[in-house]
């Protein structure tokens, strides 16, 4: 493939089943979402001229907008027959601005918050919500609907109706003691499965977005009619949000049938602080999602006017622009698949209370996947996070899998797993992975002991534990090895003060073959403590471990003189590929980078390396099966077009 053939589209992407009449979802990369939960307020749109509004946001190139229809207080904003009008709404907010983005050929989404008050399981759906969304469809004819709110099921504890307790065939549990608990965390999410079915169902040919459902926070495959998806980080937000919007997007790019998915960009460091972060952040937001095939989703506070502050979106018009440019040279890519990480839904489940705190929301799902996301980032490894059925259906795919502290691991992933190491797949594990069953009981061995070569012993809570001398916060697994080889043994703190042990008391770090493949396991909390305490020896041990069982030598990708703050993503559509370079830090202090030479795995000569979308050739060598390049000083992000 050309780029002339890649800019005029002659190119043929791969196809993707989409709902018929949202077609179009896949042209979308530039997105907005107008925020405003005015249900408190007595004065709302005074003075709001929507013509002047979506001159606005056209002219800074949204494609798609989100605006509101029904907000958190169950309002409505337009008037309605069926819901509740805004008591101080003196405007058909809904319709004034829906029709103005339209004759300016923007998509509109009309927002409902759907769960404060109102139960999923209970007739409500199906005689008024339903029936509302069918109002708003007729009334204007949007293209479909933002539905907000049905994550907070998980917060705001169980239900108890009639119409829960029936759907969930048992007692729902009341505390953490109950040991239906892990299985009430999975009803949450076939409650959800079922409002989605229901609700496309009954308005057909129209877009749904499902914010924060079926992401990383509830890891499983949504309902083959949902194809748009939306992460949207809660607070509170840890920095600039580098690290969280990459893992999102590792994880979205491999979920089954989305065909758009987004990670919100908030205006402010949260919802409801108008105030405006530095562009040079916007951009790398915008490039991290790009790189992973993913799209923009800015989200903005409005005023009580509704008015949208022009200056606000020069800086969202800057970051789009970059982004229209950036449309061609990531349409219908897919990320090389190298190495897999698993984050399981049921690994989350079974440590999960009944109630959720509220923290849990601002931090990941998983801290010991979060850790391994880390870890690999930072080694410039090409990898993707997927679900227990993803995994279990594409794992074949990959050449490593990182199985970072997931204490559930089903039959079929088992399988799976014993297949791929089998054929010569690597395989990377650590604690207490594979220690319970499907339905959360305690096994009496690792689920993968015959594959990693040790025998489950106990499990051991403690402060701090060393393997060799590396320290790393928590307990361990005590293992004892079969076929296994030590490579590392395992210190136990002593002492008040939680000392180095100086003897040994079992294997710390294994290594085994096990048919044409490897497996190396760490008894220890490794990726978890790395989350927790990024200290710098974990890290390193973490990338000596992948080393052991799958050396940079046989990766797809390799980054020569790169330091850990650039993330390196490698994708491909045809015969196109295309390697992503994205700086970042904890802060604004964002330099250029120099000195990064790429090196990819090629089996024939390539026609070309060109500098996206700048369209500048790049000089490059090929020798025994290797392509190498240098690349240009990354400061935000920089994107190159291999033509083969």
């Amino acid at each position: 493939m050309t780029r002339r053939e890649l800019l005029s589209g002659a190119v043929a992407l791969p196809f993707v089943p989409a709902i018929p009449g949202t077609n179009w979802l896949s042209d979308v990369y530039r997105e907005l979402h107008l925020d405003a939960h005015f249900g408190q307020l007595q004065t709302i749109y005074e003075g709001f001229d929507a013509e002047s509004a979506a001159g606005i946001l056209k002219k800074a190139g949204f494609q798609m907008v989100s605006c509101f229809a029904v907000c958190g207080a169950g309002y409505s904003y337009y008037p309605t027959k069926i819901g509740v009008r805004h008591p101080a709404l003196k405007r058909d907010f809904t319709g004034e601005m829906s029709r103005a983005l339209k004759k300016r050929g923007i998509r509109v989404l009309a927002y409902l918050s759907v769960t404060r008050d109102h139960c999923l399981n209970s007739p409500w759906v199906d005689e008024t919500h339903i029936p509302q969304l069918k109002e708003i469809h007729s009334l204007y004819d949007v293209d479909g609907f933002f539905l907000d709110g049905m994550i907070g099921k998980f917060l705001r504890g169980p239900c108890y109706c009639e119409y829960c307790r029936r759907a969930f065939g048992a007692e729902i549990p009341k505390s953490d003691s109950d040991p239906n608990v892990f299985a009430h965390h999975r009803f949450l999410t076939q409650k959800m499965n079922r409002y989605a079915e229901r609700v496309t169902g009954a308005l057909r040919n129209l877009a749904f977005v499902f914010n924060h459902v079926w992401v990383s926070r509830n890891p499983v495959n949504p309902p083959p009619a949902v194809n748009q998806l939306v992460w949207e980080p809660a607070p509170p937000y840890p920095g600039v949000l580098s690290l969280d919007f990459s893992l999102e997007a590792r994880y979205l790019s491999t979920v089954r049938g989305v065909v758009n998915w987004s990670c919100m960009s908030t205006r402010g460091n949260g919802w409801g602080d108008y105030a405006v972060r530095d562009p040079a952040e916007y951009r790398h937001e915008a490039a991290v999602l790009l790189a992973c095939g993913g799209r923009p989703y800015f989200g903005d506070d409005s005023y009580p006017s509704g008015n949208p502050d022009p200056a606000v979106y020069r800086v969202f018009g800057e970051v789009n622009q970059r982004t229209a440019a950036m449309e061609p040279f990531v349409k219908g890519r897919r990320p090389v698949k190298d190495i897999a990480v698993l984050l399981s839904a049921d690994s989350i489940w079974s440590k999960l209370p009944l109630v959720p705190p509220r923290e849990w929301m601002g931090k990941p799902s998983s801290p010991a996947v979060a850790g391994a996301h880390k870890a690999l980032v930072e080694e410039h490894a090409q990898f993707s996070i997927l679900n227990s059925e993803t995994l279990a259906a594409t794992l074949q795919d990959y050449k490593a899998l990182v199985l970072a502290e997931q204490i559930i691991l089903n039959p079929k992933e088992c399988e799976a797993i014993r297949r791929f190491v089998s054929n010569g797949g690597a395989l990377v594990v650590t604690g207490g992975t594979g220690v319970r069953d499907a339905d959360n009981k305690p096994l009496s061995n690792f689920a993968l002991a015959d594959v990693l070569g040790i025998r489950y012993v106990e499990s051991v809570n403690a402060r701090r534990t060393f393997l060799g001398d590396t320290e790393v916060r928590g307990g361990y697994e005590h293992a004892a090895t079969t076929s296994a080889r030590t490579l590392i043994e395992l210190i136990p703190a002593v002492g008040p003060k939680n000392a180095h042990g100086g003897k040994p008391a079992g294997p710390g770090v294994t290594i085994n073959q096990f048919g044409k493949g490897r497996a190396i396991y760490a008894s220890a909390h490794l990726f978890e403590a790395y989350f927790q305490d990024d200290t710098a020896a974990l890290g390193k041990l973490a990338a000596w471990m992948l080393e052991q069982v799958y050396p940079r030598t046989a990766r797809s990708l390799v980054l020569e003189n790169a330091p850990l703050n650039i993330e390196a993503v490698y994708t491909t559509q045809g015969r196109a590929r295309f390697v992503h370079l994205v700086s970042y830090s904890h802060d604004r202090r964002i330099s250029a980078v120099h000195g990064i030479r790429v090196r990819l795995r090629c089996g024939t000569r390539p026609r070309q390396v060109a500098l996206a979308p700048e369209n500048k050739s790049i000089a490059f060598e090929w020798r025994d099966g290797w392509l190498s390049f240098p690349a240009g000083p990354v400061t935000i992000d920089s994107a190159y077009m291999i033509e083969t």
